[in-house]
Order: structure tokens, then C-alpha cells, then sequence
């Protein structure tokens, strides 16, 4: 991994000069026929050795974007429109909906006629993971370009898997707190595309048929459990849900607890430890209340959105991203912020883009990439879809998103709880040390275990 740092600096200019040549060619800033200018004249430009350079200008030989011509220069041909390039590109299974991903490929694909993107959803066996599939994939390079989200990146950098992608440039139309939990020290490996926090979803007829005020963000758990219990209809309909197991919902308890493992001392850990069992406590008064939480309704976390469009649930916890489930229905719905437990806090979840270190056209898969975060792109997911596009000037557009969509009327409270937003590294723990603190606590949930028990067991798999 230190070697991997060191080679940064220049990975990350050579990837630039790249980029900025093909792009010139591309957009016909160079014509073919055109010189480049001087190996010299780059190396300085770009802060790069002479022969990084002719490194870098080799693979644009290769692709066919221009032609190294004995001791006159590196001209543009004129057939480099006309060569194939096909782009493997795996994706989340849901991302059609999520951005709209066949309008995008179709409008890149226009624009770079010789390149086609061969875009599938990514099968995951079972007993297997995200993480693991597309490293294999990834490896047999079988795949040019893939999406991952902040979860799957953080178990690719905890098995220090990241060489295994593309360093990307630092596009600063992105916001920095986007941009964060794809940095590997200040490298990121992973483009950013769309992002959301997690958020509280709430069916509007259903609060206003018991004459219940909505939610806001003064909302601790408890008056979260004190409303749903009002919501709840026997036989009907339940107040709150969400899946309970997945890492991008329990985990937000922790942070809104204050906990950060810290494991300077036994009596630091301990305190460590409190914080866990306090927060757990919360999800244990959420998970048993019968008359409230449907316990065991849904093995993934995409069966919320299905009962909460079908009037069986009035409160979810969910994303942006999971808005999307609700755009061809008629639910009256809106949004608000987390209930909270000691402050404010949320989960930022993002999606990036991947390019394989090993890919044949991985300066082609970049291509894509730069569009995909480009404003015309970007402008597009913000116009058509719920998801939050990663650049700031699409998250600006406001009134040109299309009034067709069943938007939320507080669609744009994100904004205003920005500094609520919190990753899973904020609690200095590992994948692996998240997924003992899970498993510990299920059987305090399921009453068990009681929180000497589960003290005891915490202490012993974090120390």
C-alpha cells in the first residue's frame, strides 16, 4: 500500500495529460491532422518525466487517437472515430431506476459513436457478496467500469483491494463531503455519481386522518415511537419499519450516540462500549414493539418501500435513491429529517464509478465516466429522477426537475442537514468490527441476552 501512495503523484498527472488529450481530440478542439504539441512541451505542462510522457502518448497510440510519426510529432488521425471500443460495464441492478441508465449510455453513445457500453446488473451468487463478485469480475477483467457504493468500498479498502481500480481525478465540482468516503488518504479511487442521506419518509393522508402533526426535525425516537403507535391500525397497517439487518440503517444509532471505538485503554474501550449498549437499547425498544415495528416482514431493504407504497406502512427509514420506488404511484408522501437520540446525525451513503486498473480501454471506460459526472449528465438524473447527482450545479437546477415526478414537497431538505451528514468511518471501526457489534446485539434484540451480557461480549470481540 505504500508503494501505491508513492506512485500517486505521478499516476494522477499522467491520467490527467491523458484525459485532457483525448478529450481535445474528442470534442475536435485537435482535428485530425493536427500535431500535438512536443513531448517537452507536455512534460512541462504537465509536471511529468519525458518518458512518462511517451508512456502516456503510447497508450493514445494504441487506442488509435493518434499516430507517432518519426521525428515530426504525435498527430490526430483520422480514423479514430471510426475504430470499436466496447466498454463492460456492471452496475447495481436498481440504478435503472435510481438515474435513468439507459437515457445516459444512449446519450454518451451518441456523442462518442465509437465507443458502445455493454451495461449489465452485476448476479450475485448466493452466499457471496458485492464486494466479492466484482473483484473477481474485476480481476478476470471481464469488467472495464463499475459502480460501488460507499459500503462495498469501504470493505474493498479494508481488504486492501483498492489497487485494483483506476486512481480518479479530483473534480471539484463534486463537494468535497461527496467526495470523502471514496478518499484513500487523499486519493480517490472511486468517482462520485449520485448520493443521498438516510431519511425519514412519511405517508401524509395517513398522519392526517389520525390528526397528527408530521414530522420535523425536532424529532427524538421516543416521539417517533409515540406517533407510530397512534398510527398503527390492527390488521391494517404498522407505524414505522425498516430492515433492521442492513449496515446502512442500525449503524445510524451508533453515530447519533456518539460512539467512536477508541481503544487507547480498557477504561476508553469501556466507554466505547457504553455507547454501543446505549444505542442499542434504542433499537431494542424499536424492534419490540409489536403494535408499532412488524418484526421479520422483509429480508432486504428494498421490501420498505413496497409496503409503504401500499399503504401498509406509514413511517420508513430510507434514501433518495429508494424515493425512486415511489414515482409511478399515487402515495401522498414527504420527507423529513432522522429522529435523533444525543444530536442529529445521518448516514451519507454515496454510489461512484470504478475504472479497472486492468481494463484495455480503461481510458475509454474514463470517458464514460468524466460524462457521467459532467453537468449535461448530471442535469439529466437531476430532471428525471429523485437521486441526488454528486455536482453541485445539477443539485442548484430546482425548478427544471420535471413537474411530472411525484416529488416530495420538502424534496430539498437535504440541503439543510448537510452538517448532520456522518460516514461509517466517523466510528473508526472496520467492516469486520461493524459486523461483530451486529451480531452481539441480535441476541440482546431478540431478549437473549441482557446488557451485562452484551457488554461483556462486546468488550471481548473489540479489544
Amino acid at each position: 500500500m505504500n508503494d501505491l501512495i508513492e506512485r500517486k503523484p505521478f499516476r494522477v498527472k499522467l491520467n490527467k495529460m491523458v484525459k485532457a488529450i483525448r478529450t481535445n481530440i474528442v470534442m475536435g478542439t485537435w482535428k485530425a491532422g493536427d500535431y500535438l504539441p512536443s513531448e517537452q512541451t507536455l512534460a512541462k505542462q504537465y509536471e511529468l518525466s519525458n518518458l512518462t510522457v511517451r508512456k502516456g502518448l503510447e497508450a493514445l497510440v494504441a487506442e488509435g487517437y493518434i499516430q507517432k510519426i518519426p521525428r515530426v510529432g504525435n498527430q490526430v488521425t483520422q480514423t479514430f472515430k471510426n475504430r470499436a471500443v466496447h466498454i463492460k460495464f456492471g452496475y447495481y441492478a436498481d440504478l435503472e431506476q435510481s438515474v435513468g441508465l439507459s437515457s445516459l449510455i444512449d446519450e454518451f453513445q451518441r456523442r462518442n459513436p465509437h465507443i458502445r457500453i455493454e451495461a449489465s446488473p452485476i448476479r450475485i451468487q448466493q452466499g457471496s457478496s458485492y464486494a466479492d463478485t466484482i473483484t473477481e469480475l474485476l480481476q478476470q477483467e471481464k469488467l472495464d467500469l463499475v459502480t460501488m457504493n460507499t459500503s462495498d468500498y469501504r470493505l474493498m479498502a479494508d481488504q486492501s483491494l483498492l489497487p485494483t481500480f483506476s486512481a480518479q481525478p479530483v473534480n471539484n465540482a463534486i463537494p468535497r463531503p461527496i467526495r470523502q468516503p471514496f478518499l484513500h488518504g487523499e486519493t480517490p479511487y472511486a468517482a462520485p455519481f449520485i448520493y443521498s442521506p438516510v431519511l425519514l419518509c412519511y405517508n401524509k393522508a395517513h398522519f392526517r386522518q389520525a390528526g397528527l402533526p408530521t414530522p420535523d426535525s425536532g424529532w427524538t425516537w421516543d416521539e417517533l415511537l409515540e406517533q407510530a403507535a397512534k398510527l398503527n391500525v390492527q390488521g391494517e397497517r404498522y407505524g414505522f419499519y425498516f430492515y433492521p439487518l442492513s449496515d446502512n440503517r442500525w449503524p445510524i444509532f451508533l453515530l447519533q450516540n456518539g460512539f467512536r471505538l477508541d481503544r487507547s485503554s480498557r477504561e476508553a474501550l469501556a466507554a466505547s462500549v457504553e455507547r454501543i449498549v446505549e444505542a442499542m437499547r434504542v433499537c431494542k425498544e424499536l424492534f419490540n414493539r409489536p403494535d408499532t415495528f412488524p418484526a421479520y416482514l422483509s429480508d432486504s431493504e428494498v421490501t420498505p418501500e413496497w409496503l409503504f407504497a401500499h399503504g401498509k406502512i406509514s413511517m420508513i427509514m430510507t434514501t433518495y435513491f429508494h424515493l425512486n420506488r415511489l414515482l409511478q404511484t399515487d402515495v401522498e408522501y414527504d420527507v423529513a429529517p432522522l429522529p435523533y437520540i444525543r444530536e442529529p446525525m445521518t448516514l451519507l451513503l454515496a454510489i461512484g464509478l470504478v475504472v479497472n486498473d486492468r481494463s484495455q480501454a480503461k481510458f475509454d471506460a474514463q470517458l464514460f465516466v468524466d460524462f457521467l459526472q459532467s453537468p449535461e449528465a448530471q442535469a439529466i438524473i437531476r430532471r428525471e429522477t429523485l437521486s441526488i447527482p454528486a455536482a453541485r450545479m445539477a443539485v442548484d437546477m430546482g425548478s427544471e426537475a420535471s413537474p411530472m415526478l411525484n416529488r416530495p414537497a420538502n424534496y430539498a431538505m437535504y440541503r439543510d442537514i448537510i452538517p448532520t451528514f456522518r460516514i461509517h468511518s466517523d466510528m473508526n471501526v472496520t467492516s469486520e468490527e461493524l459486523q461483530r457489534i451486529l451480531n452481539a446485539s441480535r441476541l440482546f434484540w431478540a431478549n437473549l441476552e441482557d446488557e451485562s451480557t452484551l457488554t461483556e461480549r462486546l468488550m471481548h470481540v473489540l479489544a
